[in-house]
């Protein structure tokens, strides 16, 4: 039988691969619609919108009924969305396929990480960054054979059509035998309600995470829209700076918490959100195609744990089940998220895109200053153990 951190390292694995399935062909897709960058933009809102909706509901339904059942009606709905976009044409109706997504994203993102906390409560120690890593691992590897393939003028709708239903039977195969670890222990201190009222810990929290998640959402879909506007290069070169980041970001993460457990999570996050700043200003004022590539690269090491950093601290809290405060904190970053693409749409639109990705600057310096939020007692125990 599989062990339950293959298990759950692999349900990562393969949200990442129809995400990223669908990714490489947005400015396809864009394309195909004859859409300006904000009407884009108000198509990519849905995501956001999808994943809002679903967020209040998924502690309850985690809860209720296990993160097995909710992580698998999830990829049902996050990829069976997916397809359509390549034939269904107009912005409301790709918007409401967005939505679909964004719904079924939600569902199966919180699902897995709830059960990837819930395995590292069980195993007693990290592994939370490691699944994050994998989720980069298959999202550059999808990512870069989307680059090939959009490179060999192969359709969208093949590539879609293809790849995402060997990934829906896959989760369902991957699933059918899973046994899901126990849910971790809380002290509840009220009753227990859909998701917790925010703690100032908790906005802290939310915080550290949103510039990272602001920036890799940004990236999926606007990074190679940046190099084909600002570049005249071929498109497996267009597709090359979302790999070049995912990949980094991929690195990082699997080695990553063997200095988090020596150093702790703070000097960590605030060492990484300093790389991540150079890398962004980078990739906003470099004049050189290859310059820019380098500047996601540098942007991914940086941003690489910070999310998974702050998931892990709601997570453990302790003061209400782990899904509850993942769900706080996760609805909170998706409201932001809801507005985001219509105004990255909008400054691409009218400032350019690189002048719209210079503008996450600001998050990122918020999460440096908010980064002593992720201390809690059993990090200063495992550092000082490891001293």
């Amino acid at each position: 039988m599989i062990s339950l951190r293959a298990q759950i390292t692999a349900v990562f694995a393969l949200h990442a691969l129809g995400n990223a399935t669908l990714h490489t062909r947005i400015p396809d897709i864009q394309l195909a619609n004859g859409m300006g960058d904000a009407a884009l933009g108000l198509v990519l809102m849905g995501a956001p919108l999808g994943s809002m909706l679903a967020f209040p509901i998924l502690s309850r339904s985690i809860e209720r009924f296990g993160t097995k059942a909710v992580t698998l009606l999830g990829f049902f709905l996050c990829l069976a969305a997916i397809p359509p976009m390549a034939v269904i044409p107009g912005v409301i109706p790709l918007f409401i396929l967005m939505a679909v997504h964004g719904f079924g994203s939600a569902m199966s993102a919180m699902a897995m990480n709830v059960e990837a906390d819930r395995v590292e409560a069980q195993m007693g120690r990290r592994i939370m960054n490691s699944c994050h890593g994998a989720w980069s691992i298959a999202y550059v590897g999808a990512s870069a054979v989307g680059g090939v393939i959009r490179g060999a003028d192969i359709s969208a709708l093949v590539h879609l059509g293809s790849i995402i239903p060997l990934a829906l039977i896959a989760i369902f195969v991957l699933e059918a035998k899973s046994e899901p670890a126990p849910p971790r222990a809380y002290a509840p201190t009220a009753q227990k309600k859909r998701f917790a009222m925010p703690s100032l810990v908790l906005l802290a929290l939310v915080a550290v995470g949103l510039g990272a998640e602001l920036i890799e959402g940004s990236a999926r879909v606007w990074s190679t829209i940046l190099m084909r506007d600002t570049f005249e290069i071929a498109a497996i070169f267009e597709s090359a700076a979302l790999p070049a980041m995912v990949g980094t970001m991929a690195l990082g993460r699997l080695i990553a918490d063997r200095y988090i457990d020596k150093f702790g999570p703070v000097p960590v996050a605030r060492t990484l959100l300093t790389v991540a700043i150079i890398g962004l200003t980078v990739v906003s004022l470099a004049p050189h195609p290859g310059l820019v590539l380098a500047g996601f690269a540098i942007l991914g090491a940086g941003i690489c744990v910070i999310y998974p950093l702050s998931i892990s601290a709601a997570a453990r809290l302790g003061n209400a089940p782990a899904s509850q405060n993942v769900a706080t904190l996760s609805v909170i970053i998706q409201v932001v998220m809801l507005v985001a693409p219509m105004l990255t749409g909008l400054l691409a639109e009218y400032l350019g895109v690189r002048m719209a990705f210079a503008a996450l600057l600001i998050p990122l310096a918020l999460g440096w200053l908010t980064a002593g939020s992720l201390e809690d007692k059993s990090d200063k125990q495992a550092v000082a153990s490891a001293a």
